[in-house]
């Protein structure tokens, strides 16, 4: 029993090692704090096109204390979906770097065209501006605009963001 967990963590380091960086590259900070939280007041979801060439866009505004929809509809906005979302961003933890390079964006799914793009903003300020491509056995790939690099994030929850009635969800129903 010893030696198969020896040989399973040793083939789980290989693996690793063939998509983890090491050395001089380090994981940029990156966190969204209760505070940050509670002061944002415009998100945006962007997800990629389809197979139609058509890509959902919604725009949450908060005005005062209630959220809206504010794109491609307005719409009065659903509290508790509005309240996962956010605490969503919270949980985000980078895990590692698994590019340093804009040149894998496309592989990684993180590009412009391919990634679904999420940014927080507090006024003219900008909380988060993420990128979130593919997920899998080595878990959720992002990158933050603005920092060239690919890495791994634990506390992604893929439905929040890529629901197929994304716009649907975000709103209170008529």
């Amino acid at each position: 029993l010893g030696g198969a967990l020896y040989l399973q963590k040793r083939a789980e380091k290989r693996e690793e090692a063939t998509y983890t960086l090491s050395g001089s590259s380090q994981l940029p900070k990156f966190s969204v704090s209760d505070a940050d939280a509670k002061a944002i007041d415009q998100i945006t979801i962007q997800q990629p096109s389809n197979d139609a060439g058509v890509g959902a866009k919604v725009v949450l505004k908060k005005e005062g204390d209630e959220w809206k929809v504010v794109e491609p509809l307005k719409a009065k906005a659903n509290t508790s979906n509005v309240d996962g979302l956010l605490d969503n961003l919270k949980a985000l933890a980078l895990t590692e770097v698994v590019s340093d390079s804009a040149d894998t964006y496309s592989q990684y799914g993180v590009s412009d065209t391919a990634a679904v793009h999420v940014s927080a903003n507090k006024g003219a300020d900008v909380v988060a501006d993420l990128y979130f491509g593919h997920g899998g056995s080595r878990g959720q790939l992002m990158r933050i605009a603005g920092k060239p690099g690919v890495y791994g994030v634990k506390g992604y929850s893929r439905d929040i963001y890529t629901r197929e009635d994304l716009e649907g969800q975000l709103r209170n129903s008529l």
